[in-house]
């Protein structure tokens, strides 16, 4: 089985990469990214209760957080390759504070925002 939404999910990445040499705007790539999961969600009875608050790594977890990113696009994205790498994190940030991410404009788009 496929994964849901996940030439939806390719195309907003990839707009997100250009975006930071381009100024490229990625509104349209979220919103149709956002209408998948909905539609996902509704169909699969899939209950949804993130508040939508993205915390980033403090300086202490970043070079694990680097490690889990670099796995991952070694494994070509297969968490469960990078299982040892994500534990060290999740570990880390349990023990330190993290620093919430101002939302973006992108950010804005999806249902979980709670602005």
């Amino acid at each position: 089985m496929s994964t849901p939404c996940r030439s939806e999910t390719k195309s907003y990445r990839s707009c997100l990469r250009e975006q930071r040499s381009s100024g490229r705007k990625c509104n349209y790539y979220a919103v149709k990214l956002e209408k998948c999961r909905q539609k996902y969600r509704k169909t699969n009875h899939v209950a949804h209760n993130f508040d939508g608050t993205r915390v980033l790594p403090n300086k202490k977890c970043r070079i694990m957080n680097e490690a889990v990113q670099a796995c991952l696009k070694w494994k070509a994205g297969k968490e469960a390759l990078c299982r040892n790498e994500i534990n060290k994190l999740s570990d880390c940030m349990k023990t330190t504070k993290g620093e919430v991410a101002k939302p973006t404009k992108g950010d804005k788009v999806w249902s979980d925002y709670k602005g």
